[in-house]
């Protein structure tokens, strides 16, 4: 079956007591149609999301999907441009399961070359647990919510 721009049938198989993984599409909905419609203005946020400035002529090119399925897990969203891989971990009220982060880093780690950039976010909505890896982009709900008013703010001054 083709993708569908119709958010509410991508959200209607998490319809019941479904809340992160309904804000989880929610959100990645969000992400496909600022790539599409507003690529040039959206640096901020996803710098602000995956700790990784994508490049401003290729932004257009990302691909945003969610619960790809790897050997190590399934992370929420994904998003691949050319030589970019990126997996955002979303949560908002459950914990970070035992070892999760670190599957998806060794699921990165097979996917990166020598030419490839990879990255794990992890976005909370309260602070990540100290035993989080280092290797992780550790990013809030609050901090988004920042970027995306900037956004808002600057597409209506236009």
């Amino acid at each position: 079956m083709p993708p569908t721009d119709n958010l509410l049938l991508e959200l209607h198989r998490w319809a019941h007591n479904q809340d992160e993984n309904f804000t989880t599409e929610s959100f990645a909905h969000l992400l496909k149609h600022l790539i599409k419609d507003a690529p040039n203005s959206v640096g901020g946020l996803f710098r602000t999301l995956t700790g990784v400035s994508l490049p401003e002529g290729g932004r257009k090119e990302a691909v945003i999907s969610t619960q790809v399925h790897t050997m190590y897990g399934t992370p929420d969203i994904s998003i691949c441009l050319d030589g970019v891989t990126i997996y955002v971990e979303v949560k908002v009220e459950a914990a970070l399961a035992d070892g999760q982060a670190e599957g998806y880093l060794s699921a990165l780690e097979e996917l990166a070359s020598s030419n490839e950039v990879t990255q794990l976010a992890l976005l909370t909505k309260y602070p990540a647990p100290a035993t989080v890896s280092s290797e992780v982009h550790k990013v809030r709900w609050f901090e988004i919510i920042d970027e995306l008013e900037k956004l808002e703010l600057e597409e209506f001054s236009e």
